[in-house]
């Protein structure tokens, strides 16, 4: 956890008309959108926790407890998303936000670097 908290992440990899920001607390995963052609900002922000085990089921009893693990368990309207961490360093972070059940689309790795 000490390697992503209060690092401000910035998306590299899938490019898109919008800029893609995360940010750990202890207890909000918080993710700022910014449409590159309207200039528009979106901010929102998820209880989370971390796990060595994936699970379909969001503790909330876990939200600033956990800060170890390959899995990141956000909460968002009801629902848990799963966010693998496939490598941290100092300046990057790689990460996989699986598909659920019942969502569209498929998996996609994300690549972040630490914004200055």
């Amino acid at each position: 956890m000490s390697q992503l908290k209060d690092i401000v992440w910035l998306r590299t990899s899938p490019k898109t008309d919008y800029v893609f920001k995360i940010k750990f607390t202890d207890t909000e995963l918080q993710t700022t959108e910014i449409n590159e052609h309207t200039g528009k900002t979106w901010i929102f922000k998820y209880p989370y926790y971390m796990s060595d085990v994936r699970t379909d089921d969001f503790d909330s009893t876990m939200v600033g407890k956990d800060t170890k693990g390959e899995f990141i368990l956000r909460l968002s309207n009801g629902k848990v998303h799963i966010v693998r961490i496939l490598g941290v360093s100092k300046d990057s972070l790689t990460v996989v936000f699986e598909l659920r059940k019942g969502f569209i689309g498929g998996d996609t790795i994300m690549k972040f670097e630490r914004e200055e």
